[in-house]
């Protein structure tokens, strides 16, 4: 009885220091009865990354925004390279065509101003989401076209990131 009641007390502590994950998106498709689930971890500049699973698919998606309008096109095979901590560069590659999406904000004609977004999603698998949950990712390079935009995580989001991608595997 001892010994089960020890069994039961280290069980607690251990899953009380357990990552708790919480998710952006956790819906359940009505007719195929498919589950996605999707976290959302901050990046600098304003930009969020998200991993997501549905249908035993992985992918990570990019929201990034920009003042001004943006015209770059984002084609299927366009990469976003993230650096992690051990060194390794990993390669995602879109899985689709994206344009960006402009749009006007501020009050009154002469404070009105545009900014454009990209939200576009990179097709991963689990090996890849596992390395980003087991090491920091210190670098982003984003590409749009023939541009690219680098961009250093600051050591305040990496853990972040790394929490978000080891949600998705659970």
């Amino acid at each position: 009885m001892k010994t089960i009641l020890s069994l039961l007390l280290c069980m607690t502590l251990t899953s009380s220091f357990a990552q708790k994950c919480k998710y952006d998106v956790e819906t359940t498709d009505a007719f195929t009865g498919t589950k996605t689930i999707g976290t959302t971890a901050k990046l600098p500049q304003g930009a969020l990354i998200g991993f997501n699973l549905s249908n035993n698919k992985y992918w990570v998606g990019i929201f990034i925004e920009f003042f001004g309008e943006k015209n770059d096109k984002i084609a299927k095979g366009d990469s976003l390279l993230l650096k992690l901590g051990n060194g390794e560069i990993i390669t995602l590659y879109t899985n689709d065509n994206y344009a960006p999406t402009s749009y006007v904000y501020g009050q009154g004609t002469s404070a009105a101003n545009v900014k454009s977004y990209y939200k576009p999603n990179y097709t991963a698998d689990a090996a890849t989401m596992g390395k980003i949950a087991a090491n920091q990712v210190t670098d982003l390079k984003f590409f749009m076209g023939v541009n690219n935009l680098p961009i250093a995580v600051d050591e305040k989001f990496r853990e972040k990131i790394m929490n978000a991608a080891a949600c998705i595997l659970k």
